[in-house]
């Protein structure tokens, strides 16, 4: 059961960074001025928007995310 909702979590995780990286949120989380690739990951740029409070996005956001993602998924097989 435990396993479940930490799978779970994982994934709003990675949903909530991928809305976060559509807004460009990772250049004010992110410690250098790098902006030639991505410094953080998904999961860890949602962790740190959750932290200082930045989560207002909207469900048809969370939608597109889920999009992007299953696109992703589909053009690996």
């Amino acid at each position: 059961m435990l396993l479940l909702v930490a799978c779970l979590a994982s994934f709003l995780l990675r949903l909530i960074g991928e809305i976060a990286h559509a807004h460009h949120l990772e250049r004010h989380c992110q410690s250098n001025t790098r902006r030639s690739r991505a410094v953080l990951s998904s999961i860890n740029l949602a962790r740190q928007v959750t932290r200082k409070g930045q989560l207002a996005f909207p469900f048809y956001e969370f939608m597109a995310a889920l999009r992007h993602l299953r696109r992703g998924f589909m053009q690996e097989f």
